[in-house]
């Protein structure tokens, strides 16, 4: 069974032979490191989101008035926020 390699990382024997003479603390750096780079790949692949767009959307809806808007912007502000802080 073959693993999904993407195609953007191959690995050379210099590495793979680098790898098996690893400590424990140097492998899990290593693996560490492929994590965070595959990580940020990922997050590098998906479009941003303006959320302004989205905020302008919601208060078109019919039924969405001011009071309604404000507590749904104040919401998702809240979320935003909370997420910044752990990134």
């Amino acid at each position: 069974m073959a693993a999904n390699v993407p195609k953007g990382y191959k690995s050379t024997r210099a590495v793979y032979k680098a790898v098996k003479k690893y400590d424990h603390a140097e492998f899990d750096r290593f693996c560490t490191d492929l994590y965070m780079n595959g990580y940020q790949d990922g997050k590098n692949s998906v479009k941003g989101m303006d959320i302004s767009v989205v905020m302008d959307v919601i208060s078109d809806v019919k039924g969405v008035g001011p009071a309604l808007f404000g507590r749904i912007k104040s919401a998702v502000d809240e979320k935003f926020e909370k997420r910044g802080e752990k990134e």
